[in-house]
């Protein structure tokens, strides 16, 4: 009996895979479709998929039709030997003795199914073999050019329709951890900032007694080891919360035209006495034609520091850090390695070492490379990681170069209310602003501020935190309540981190420690100004809908 295919089965199989491909539907449902329309318009007896799995080197099955459960449980019925000859011949084969063909693996029971001939298709997606597709017919018989064309024609059809849809599936899988992540980041970064307010104030109490009480007790004795064991650990507790503050503050970066391999020497001479405690060698292959580029020149520097530090504690004593500065190949960004010899990192430790708390030393606080992943993100990039236990570890941070806009200077000038109640700082800071097309003004106590403000209302304050009679915290809180729309960046020699809390909740927009650099202060302001604009553009569109 001789079968023929039309040209209309061929626009229906075509039809019906790509509907399932835009239906966005999972890979299996697609290879569904495929062992379906084989075995319909073939009239075979069943049909398989088997997708190569590239870890174990093995077919597994993937979707099957029209065929039992026993037959399929024993596995392909082609050896592995057979399977590679097929990829590579790339094209189909008929084996229609199925009782003395030496490639069957399982005659009797592929006779007893009732297979009586097996017509193989590789499933090849851009020259890399994807799987196998089987059709097994309960009769032999010469199939026509137009059977064996569909044949190939709907398993590549389905090859590239499979691979689509997984890479869907594997972005929207990627899309869905995503959004879980930064969901839990927001709910911790909350949490953070609430547990380092509530510890903050009792552990400065335990610092301040414990440290006077040492003064008092004689060296030597019980008591005095029991009070530097108190202050190390509240110290070590302090930096702990620390970091949770730096993990909770959500805010753009202060970014300025920064060189990033003077920031890397600038963390190498930080630790270089750590580096010559532990015997450790930096080998550094900095690129001059890296350029300038727009950095928060803390926060990058804090990032360095921190995977110097990482480097040392894996390498423990005899080792070698190398840093590596370059740019991309595309020209289109800057790339820094920083590798050392230490004792690697486990496998089933590198997807969660940029989680929040959790960290393989016994020691660790787990916020270290959460807030370095958040730095780097802020500034556009990425940064990875691979590593080998025993063998070391190697972070690679990507950065984008972003050069500054060119905007016009706007027609009315930014004005800025210095409060300080020193007054050669506050003149001085005040001479400087004026120099950069700014229009300060400046008050010496907390009464004088708000009464400046009463009358001309500023775009930006830079408030001193410490004042007598009315402090920073309470002049921030009157403006706030008065002049909400008051962007105001605390500026202060006591940086006690509950200050800072408190600042950031009273709705200060920043807070910059003393002394400041003028360039870092300057961004401030416009960032400061840019956010006060853009509220007042979003409560216009509210008032208009």
């Amino acid at each position: 009996m001789k079968f023929s295919i039309d040209i209309e089965a061929f626009n229906c199989t075509f039809k019906e895979i790509s509907t399932r491909m835009n239906e966005h539907v999972h890979p299996g449902d697609i290879a569904d479709v495929v062992v379906k329309r084989a075995v319909d318009v073939l009239k075979a007896k069943g049909a398989l998929i088997r997708t190569l799995n590239s870890e174990m080197k093995e077919l597994d099955l993937n979707v099957a039709h029209g065929l039992s459960e026993g037959f399929l449980s024993k596995g392909p019925i082609y050896s592995k030997e057979v399977i590679e000859d097929l990829c590579r011949e790339d094209a189909v084969r008929v084996i229609d003795d199925i009782l003395n063909d030496p490639r069957i693996q399982y005659p009797k029971e592929t006779w007893e199914e009732g297979i009586r001939m097996v017509v193989d298709s590789p499933i090849v997606f851009q020259d890399r073999l994807a799987g196998i597709m089987q059709v097994f017919f309960g009769e032999q018989r010469r199939l026509t050019d137009e059977e064996l064309n569909f044949l190939l024609f709907t398993s590549r059809q389905g090859a590239c329709a499979m691979e689509k849809a997984a890479l869907i599936e594997g972005q929207r899988t990627q899309y869905e951890q995503l959004a879980l992540r930064t969901e839990k980041l927001s709910a911790l970064g909350r949490m953070a900032a609430g547990i380092a307010h509530e510890i903050n104030n009792p552990l400065t109490g335990i610092l301040l007694f414990s440290t006077n009480m040492r003064k008092k007790v004689p060296e030597g004795g019980p008591i005095k080891e029991g009070l530097d064991l108190i202050v190390r650990e509240a110290t070590r507790c302090k930096g702990i919360i620390q970091d949770l503050l730096e993990f909770s503050r959500d805010r753009e970066p202060n970014k300025v035209m920064a060189n990033l391999t003077d920031l890397i020497e600038k963390a190498l001479s930080i630790l270089e006495n750590e580096f010559r405690l532990h015997q450790i060698s930096v080998e550094k292959d900095l690129s001059g034609d890296v350029p300038d580029m727009l950095l928060d020149v803390n926060l990058m520097q804090q990032v360095f520091v921190n995977l110097f530090i990482n480097a040392v504690e894996a390498i423990q004593k005899d080792g070698v850090i190398k840093i590596r500065c370059h740019l991309s190949t595309d020209q289109a960004g800057a790339i820094i390695e920083i590798s050392d010899t230490g004792c690697g990192i486990a496998s089933e430790n590198l997807v969660k070492i940029f989680e929040p708390f959790f960290s393989s030393k016994t020691n660790g606080s787990g916020l270290g490379l959460a807030v370095s992943y958040g730095i780097v993100q802020k500034h556009g990039g990425d940064i990875l990681v691979s590593s080998q236990p025993g063998e070391g570890t190697r972070f690679t941070i990507e950065l984008p170069l972003v050069k500054p806009t060119q905007k016009a200077t706007d027609k009315k000038p930014i004005k800025v209310l210095l409060v300080d109640d020193e007054k050669d700082f506050v003149e001085t800071l005040s001479n400087r602003i004026g120099q950069r097309s700014l229009e300060p003004a400046i008050a010496l106590n907390g009464e004088e501020a708000l009464e400046l403000v009463f009358h001309q209302v500023p775009d930006v304050m830079i408030l001193d935190l410490k004042m007598p009679h009315l402090d920073g915290i309470e002049v921030l809180r009157r403006v706030k309540q008065t002049n909400p729309e008051v962007e105001i960046i605390i500026l202060t020699g006591h940086g006690a981190e509950y200050n800072k809390v408190d600042a950031l909740l009273w709705g200060a927009f920043d807070f910059m420690e003393k002394p400041v650099d003028i360039d870092r202060l300057i961004n401030a302001i416009h960032n400061a100004y840019k956010h006060k604009i853009g509220k007042k553009q979003s409560t216009k569109l509210q008032i208009l809908k």
